[in-house]
């Protein structure tokens, strides 16, 4: 695993999630929205990457149960690097897309 954020988008979206109660469903139907929309959007992406901090555990299970791969790690700041916090960034790659 890197510590390079991945550059796998030529045009990176940014998408910001502040709060989504967990015992509801809509971060799962946020989540394959834009997978869908990525996929057969015009521009056609092959490939989604999320990050999430350290310490958004249920942000981690839910990228991770629908199949994101944990790829990089890094500390935003010198700061952040010197408290031991990391962000993660997951990435998924979009099967059968063009």
């Amino acid at each position: 695993m890197g510590t390079e954020v991945p550059s796998c988008l030529e045009e990176p979206l940014s998408l910001l999630v502040l709060y989504l109660p967990e015992r509801n469903n809509s971060c799962c139907v946020l989540a394959e929205t834009l997978l869908l929309q990525c996929k057969w959007g015009e521009r056609g992406y092959s490939a989604v990457v999320l990050s999430t901090s350290m310490v958004q555990y249920s942000a981690q299970q839910v990228y991770q149960s629908m199949g994101f791969r944990r790829v990089s790690e890094r500390s935003p700041s010198l700061l952040a690097s010197f408290l031991q916090f990391s962000v993660f960034y997951y990435r998924y790659a979009i099967p059968g897309s063009r």
